[in-house]
């Protein structure tokens, strides 16, 4: 399995400020994503990830860290 973190995406939820991080464990990138976008409020497209690591074995997570803005 591998880590993959976006440190800043435009969206990853319906908060007033939809903009955030995100770390995906996965098998592989395609299937991150995938894992991701089947949140309604997420969107990565092509946007490659800023960091990748391998972990070994894990269980496939998607950890959401919403940007809360100046409120």
């Amino acid at each position: 399995m591998k880590l993959f973190i976006w440190e800043y995406l435009g969206e990853v939820s319906c908060n007033y400020h939809t903009e955030g991080g995100l770390v995906v464990v996965a098998d592989d990138l395609k299937s991150a994503v995938e894992l991701a976008e089947k949140n309604e409020y997420i969107t990565i497209g092509d946007i490659e990830p800023d960091h990748v690591y391998d972990v070994g074995i894990a269980e496939a997570k998607v950890l959401i860290f919403q940007d809360a803005g100046c409120c």
